[in-house]
């Protein structure tokens, strides 16, 4: 059995001094400061993108393997499938809102 675990790594970049930035209101009106500009992020982009890789990585999780070498072929598999998934999702998301 796989033990699949999902890590993000990068960075987010959130402008810290005043609301708009250089006049730049952000489409979320919510954003106000450095604080509320982070949970959006996770809100609108990180956790959708989660939503959609999780049922790969649970199906994943719960696949017996015959042997270890065919375990490792379907963690990679998968690997790529999460990845190229998340991603899209990242972009749809960002592309979503640059649209409002």
């Amino acid at each position: 059995m796989a033990n699949p675990e999902l890590r993000l790594y990068g960075e987010i970049w959130i402008y810290s001094g005043p609301f708009p930035y250089k006049g730049r209101t952000p489409v979320d009106r919510t954003v106000k400061n450095q604080e509320s500009a982070i949970a959006h992020e996770y809100i609108a982009h990180i956790d959708p993108s989660i939503r959609a890789v999780s049922p790969l990585i649970d199906a994943l999780e719960s696949t017996p393997f015959p042997s270890e070498a065919e375990c490792r072929e379907g963690c990679r598999i998968t690997g790529i499938a999460v990845d190229a998934l998340f991603g899209s999702t990242m972009n749809g998301t960002q592309r979503a809102e640059g649209k409002r």
